[in-house]
């Protein structure tokens, strides 16, 4: 089992200083506790990671990322939204491509 909170929590902190140096703040709206999951927590962190830094890519200093979390069912939630002006229209649909 996992703690999504703690997975949430680690990732935030490792991108934290770039996003710092590129004029960026990193909001954290996290629960203080989800449910555990059955994850397999290197992926995740990975994901998490990638989410974050395709975020500090796109977005423009001063700006915001903000990462909430909730259960909602049996299912936990994750949200990165960021400030504008984010990824351009031609490359939304190569977002989830290997190396994009």
């Amino acid at each position: 089992p996992v703690m999504p909170v703690v997975l949430l929590q680690t990732a935030i902190e490792r991108v934290a200083p770039r996003a710092q140096a590129l004029g960026l703040v990193v909001d954290a709206a996290l629960p203080p506790m989800l449910p555990t999951a059955c994850w397999d927590a290197e992926r995740i962190a990975q994901l998490l990671a990638n989410l974050l830094e395709n975020s500090l890519r796109y977005t423009e200093a001063p700006g915001r990322v903000k990462v909430s979390a909730q259960a909602v069912g049996a299912a936990i939630q994750i949200r990165v939204e960021d400030s504008p002006p984010g990824v351009p229209a031609a490359d939304l649909g190569r977002l989830f491509d290997p190396l994009y």
